[in-house]
């Protein structure tokens, strides 16, 4: 973390211009990502761990574009068994920069989807949810169509099902997320 921000202070700095990828069409993203999550309303420590994020999108010009992004975790219980954690984006990406720049930062604001899903002998635990999700990031070109993808998203979130087992309770209950992705982006 501590070369993050001379890296990206270099990379600000570097005046190489290319060819601005960002333009109307369609971009693919695959990245790393580390998750953490709590429940907003209990005295409860947040759990954490890593997964994978696969996203899809369309830009309208250079400045503006929609996505679709999914996300899979698995959660390093503080007890129990390991479990999975899983976001659907459905948003809007902006950036920032020149047309020609080597450096995007961007901004995303999503409507989320949240699932959690732990096996257990006594029966499945199931939490179910919906909200809002915030991003930051930035692309670094490493070519006219190939960056690195720098984010993070954090979620605000309801949690409106619980599930175990066979048994289903509607509740209302809030609950925050934060990823963190590094990965490449293509744009075709």
């Amino acid at each position: 973390m501590k070369y993050l921000i001379p890296f990206v202070l270099l990379m600000a700095t570097v005046n190489v211009n290319g060819q601005d990828s960002t333009q109307a069409g369609v971009y693919l993203s695959f990245s790393l990502q580390g998750t953490a999550w709590t429940l907003d309303d209990y005295d409860y420590d947040a759990e954490s761990g890593s997964g994978i994020k696969l996203e899809i999108g369309y830009n309208i010009n250079s400045r503006l574009g929609f996505f679709i992004g999914f996300d899979g975790s698995e959660i390093n219980a503080d007890i129990g068994e390991n479990y999975a954690l899983g976001h659907f984006d459905l948003g809007v990406i902006g950036r920032l920069g020149k047309k020609d720049s080597k450096m995007k930062p961007f901004g995303k604001l999503s409507f989320l989807g949240f699932s959690v899903l732990q096996d257990n002998p006594g029966g499945d635990i199931e939490f179910l949810g919906s909200g809002i999700g915030i991003g930051l990031g930035s692309d670094f070109f490493i070519s006219d169509q190939l960056a690195i993808n720098l984010g993070y998203t954090i979620g605000a979130i309801t949690i409106d099902e619980v599930s175990i087992g066979n048994f289903t309770e509607n509740v209302e209950e809030n609950a925050s997320s934060g990823r963190f992705n590094l990965g490449l982006i293509y744009y075709f």
